[in-house]
């Protein structure tokens, strides 16, 4: 655990939440006065109204500037616009927002894009990615554009805090409530550097919440069977992805939580070097040979 607040600027945080338990049915009034700088991106695109809903349900806590995708980028994960490419940046208004930018990449360039320009003289406190809409479950939360601010923004020494809820749940206050308390535990309690979280919610949660689980990936929601090939006049090829829904996973995982009606929170790391394995490949005595 790190002793250090996250804050850059190291500045007391006041906010008086109810905490008795992680998701409580109604919570104690919390202050007026906005005591966090936070960023919010989604990968869902600017006009999304789930992110409008974040940024709302945030703002009487914290100074909330946003920067999100001008268009719908999911499933871009950790993907970003190559070093020498050019950001296109776009204000825009937003209701709960001190500022709100369109960026024309993904949601991990809008967090670049963010803390470097307009995170250094006044650092976030947080950056929050979501609310998504469709769930980032198992293995595949790698390959979705929240989960991958979340963690872009852990390399930078922030809290990075990823939500998602499924599509057929349209209202997202629990959703915004259960980032507000990870946020305050976050402060209160600390995490080792280097961490994002990404939060899972349930359709049934957004109406009759039971719990929240802190668990591990397991098995994405839904499998790949495979393509079958679809006659069409185009000379190229068209094939359809065959997917199945995993409704046995393994327990104890994160979409076993899920499918169970829970919350899951699931902490996660920018690191996926295998380690164990560094020695065995030295001892391999690989040689490169002498271009031409």
């Amino acid at each position: 655990m790190t002793d250090r607040p996250f804050s850059a600027r190291k500045r007391h945080l006041a906010v008086a939440v109810a905490l008795g338990g992680l998701l409580a049915a109604s919570a104690a009034p919390i202050s007026a006065q906005p005591s966090y700088r936070i960023l919010v991106t989604n990968d869902d695109g600017i006009e999304a109204t789930a992110l409008e809903e974040l940024v709302l349900a945030l703002s009487d806590v914290a100074d909330v500037l946003v920067a999100a995708p001008a268009e719908d980028r999911s499933y871009y994960g950790l993907a970003k616009t190559i070093p020498s490419g050019m950001l296109r940046v776009k204000e825009v208004k937003m209701k709960g927002a001190i500022a709100a930018f369109a960026i024309e990449g993904t949601a991990v360039d809008a967090v670049n894009w963010a803390i470097l320009a307009h995170g250094q003289e006044l650092p976030f406190d947080a950056v929050i990615a979501g609310v998504n809409r469709g769930s980032t479950l198992g293995h595949e939360a790698l390959s979705i554009g929240v989960v991958g601010a979340a963690i872009v923004a852990s390399t930078y020494g922030l809290p990075g805090i990823a939500v998602a809820q499924d599509r057929g749940a349209h209202v997202y206050d629990v959703a915004a409530d259960i980032v507000r308390q990870v946020l305050v535990k976050w402060v209160e309690q600390g995490l080792d550097d280097g961490v994002a979280v990404s939060i899972n919610v349930p359709a049934a949660a957004t109406t009759s919440p039971r719990g929240v689980v802190a668990a591990p990936l397991g098995e994405p929601e839904y499998n790949t069977l495979g393509f079958k090939k679809v006659e069409n006049d185009d000379p190229r090829e068209l094939w359809r992805v065959q997917f199945k829904k995993n409704r046995r996973p393994e327990r104890g995982t994160d979409l076993d939580w899920y499918q169970r009606g829970e919350i899951t929170i699931t902490p996660l790391r920018m690191g996926a070097t295998a380690v164990d394995l560094l020695e065995t490949l030295e001892s391999w005595e690989l040689e490169a040979k002498r271009g031409l």
